[in-house]
């Protein structure tokens, strides 16, 4: 038996009558019939080709019919006695069991045309394909074994013993595991590396296996005893039985319609046996291009549409669906998804990305040569004539393609780009051509010094004296020399020809000076200054000094000068074509002039006039000045009844505070009685005329006129 899950039509072979037929469980009629060889036994159907194998075992042949219509196409010899078929949809491949000669013939279902054969055990029966491994699992009923080998590399058998007699085989895609009908139960095989799970023993000659991936139930048909066993797959546990007529013989399972087709071969029936209640999933999506065409691959069943939704009919569980399409759907990034039923009817909104292909396609390199694309973040390595392949989404993607042939270099003409996606593949072709190197070498620049060279558009800077490009064949290829600050190239632009040669070039930088103007304020004229720049010593009586300096940074110390203070002291000068002027102020420097003085009473208030800095008074105790190194003059007022000593004078100050000591003291005034102040002879009062008359009355004249004479040049008032 077969089953199409896209049209619902069950195949079944009939031995006797040397036919097959397409029966629609449902209506309980038969769609089609085709006539084949001498008792069909085996079948299986390739939805990729609508083409439906039968495995004729007495004619040792398999005829390949038109599934639609059971119109014979071709038929091909096989071995002897074949038996069962089964499909692999990923290499396009169908593997024939032949009973009496212990191989398998392998048939290319897209050419209808006899490919191999592998060997395998005595008397092999049923046989299965594990889609997710890709490998063939051969029930060897002679041997009590299963022969398991890959698909895609027949060439290494294994031989796993599985029971006596065992017949009936099937993959379950819901565990990943086999399970193998024998003549004393069941026996399940692990998917991944075909080694034996578990046992179950029941019944008497197990020979249909059929398993429903959702529950986890494998239905065994029991020729003998007129039921089907149900077998809890995870447990390996039987968990009940259908009544399967008189003779049941091949089962397969719809889940679609969550019903069991089982081959009464005793009452030449068709059974339809129900399995559990089913449920509608509708699968809805509102993102894709109107028309889009899309399915939902839900095992074993295929739904495609060209509209916004597809229907299943799911019993209760939970069930893993994959994306289908033309090109390439995803949700969120991955190609399936899930769904859970629960005793009532589902509806899932699916958020769908329609995904295109992008291509980029390289032309020009020669044979073995590796060429990478980076896309996205990460690169990617290729030969020569592959072509770079990335599902993406509708957008705007960024590519970046280069060499990698380093013996033979080549440069990429269209190098880098945006390939856009709207609704279809994106292309991109990227044109290798032979390249040879062109070498600049500097001379004249310092060790370290950055600079570079822009040769078409493309630039490269090295602190090292030479820099290369790979360019391809061109008679003018503009260039342009980036020099570092404060250097001039002696070819700073030009032009390169390339002409199956490497080319070579020298470039020679020379310092570039600028004139830069020091400014100083504050000097007295002709005093001596300077400043130490670039580990030069320059210095001028002038109040601006000039230097030539290239452009950038020029750092510089003004040099001491006695008795000044320059402001700034030290720093940098960025030097440019429009900043070559640096304005430096010189303070002189102060020290304390403090006049210090003694002799007046308590807060008694005096001046000193220092010149040239003007007067300052105080009451008492000192008067103090800021004066730079400088000779001053002074000039000392107190009160009217004192007098100063010094009165004036001059004082210098030399690099060090200085002091000057004032004293003042009283003025002396006349003693005696009062008397007339009339002026007599000689400038003498009367009173004081009397005092001569008579003292030169007893002393004689000449004496008296003496004393007189000698009083009279006396200062006033002492």
């Amino acid at each position: 038996m077969a089953y199409d899950n896209s049209t619902g039509v069950v195949f079944v072979a009939d031995c006797g009558s040397d036919d097959v037929r397409a029966v629609d469980p449902f209506t309980s009629q038969v769609v089609s019939e085709g006539t084949v060889g001498s008792c069909p036994s085996g079948l299986t159907y390739d939805y990729q080709t609508n083409d439906l194998f039968v495995a004729n075992s007495f004619s040792n042949t398999v005829s390949i019919l038109n599934a639609s219509t059971l119109t014979p196409i071709r038929t091909l010899a096989v071995g002897t006695g074949p038996l069962g078929l089964s499909f692999d949809p990923g290499l396009g491949l169908v593997f024939v069991s032949n009973f009496d000669s212990a191989n398998a013939t392998v048939i290319n279902g897209n050419t209808d045309r006899v490919v191999g054969s592998v060997s395998v055990g005595a008397y092999p029966g049923g046989i299965a394909f594990d889609a997710e491994t890709g490998w063939m699992f051969v029930a060897d009923t002679g041997a009590g074994e299963v022969s398991e080998f890959n698909a895609s590399n027949t060439s290494d058998v294994v031989e796993v013993a599985v029971g006596s007699d065992p017949q009936g085989i099937d993959y379950d895609p819901g565990s990943g595991d086999i399970f193998v009908g024998t003549t004393s139960g069941l026996t399940a095989l692990y998917g991944g590396n075909g080694s034996v799970r578990g046992e179950l023993a029941f019944g008497n000659t197990s020979l249909g296996v059929a398993d429903d991936p959702v529950t986890g139930e494998v239905f065994v048909t029991e020729v003998f005893q007129e039921n089907v066993t149900v077998v809890n797959a995870t447990r390996m546990a039987v968990v009940g039985t259908i009544p399967g007529g008189s003779g049941p013989y091949a089962d397969v399972y719809d889940p679609w319609n969550n019903g069991l087709y089982v081959a009464d071969s005793l009452s030449n029936n068709l059974l339809v046996l129900p399995a559990s209640p089913t449920y509608p999933v509708i699968l809805a999506e509102s993102s894709l291009y109107a028309g889009t065409y899309w399915g939902i691959y839900l095992a074993p069943r295929i739904e495609w549409t060209n509209g916004t939704s597809v229907l299943f009919y799911l019993p209760n569980g939970t069930y893993t669906f994959f994306l289908l399409s033309n090109s390439s759907l995803n949700i969120n990034g991955e190609t399936y998804g899930t769904v859970q039923v629960d005793g009532t009817n589902v509806s899932v909104e699916l958020d769908l990305w329609l995904v295109f292909w992008i291509i980029v396609r390289e032309v020009g390199l020669p044979a073995n040569v590796l060429w990478a694309v980076n896309f996205g973040i990460n690169w990617y390595i290729l030969d020569a004539g592959q072509d770079f392949l990335y599902e993406e989404a509708n957008g705007s993607y960024p590519y970046r393609a280069e060499a990698l042939s380093w013996g033979v270099p080549h440069v990429v003409v269209n190098q880098t780009g945006v390939i856009r996606v709207d609704g279809a593949n994106g292309t991109r072709t990227v044109t290798f051509e032979r390249a040879f190197w062109v070498n600049f070498t500097e001379e004249g620049l310092p060790l370290a010094v950055a600079w570079g060279v822009n040769l078409s558009g493309s630039l490269n800077t090295t602190t090292d004296a030479w820099l290369t490009f790979l360019e391809a064949n061109s008679t003018d290829l503009p260039f342009e020399v980036e020099a570092p600050p404060g250097y001039q190239s002696t070819r700073p632009t030009g032009t390169i020809a390339v002409q199956g040669e490497g080319v070579n070039l020298t470039i020679r930088f020379s310092l570039v000076l600028l004139p830069v103007w020091i400014n100083e304020t504050g000097l007295t004229p002709g005093t001596f200054w300077g400043l130490d720049w670039g580990n030069t010593v320059t210095s001028s009586t002038n109040s601006s000094i000039e230097l030539a300096s290239p452009p950038g940074p020029l750092s510089y110390d003004l040099s001491p000068v006695p008795g000044y203070r320059p402001d700034p002291a030290n720093g940098t000068f960025d030097v440019s074509s429009m900043n070559r002027s640096l304005a430096v102020t010189f303070s002189a420097v102060t020290y304390s002039l403090a006049f210090e003085e003694t002799g007046l009473p308590p807060s008694t208030p005096w001046t000193i006039s220092l010149s040239p800095l003007g007067p300052r008074g105080a009451t008492s105790g000192s008067i103090v000045f800021e004066a730079a190194n400088e000779s001053y003059s002074f000039a000392v007022e107190g009160p009217a009844n004192y007098t100063a000593h010094p009165a004036s004078g001059q004082v210098t100050v030399n690099g060090s505070d200085a002091s000057v000591a004032i004293h003042f003291s009283p003025v002396t005034k006349p003693v005696g009685p009062p008397a007339s102040t009339a002026a007599g002879p000689f400038g003498l009062t009367p009173l004081e005329a009397l005092g001569i008359l008579g003292a030169a009355a007893a002393a004689g004249t000449g004496t008296v006129i003496a004393w007189t004479l000698r009083r009279a040049r006396r200062p006033p008032g002492r």
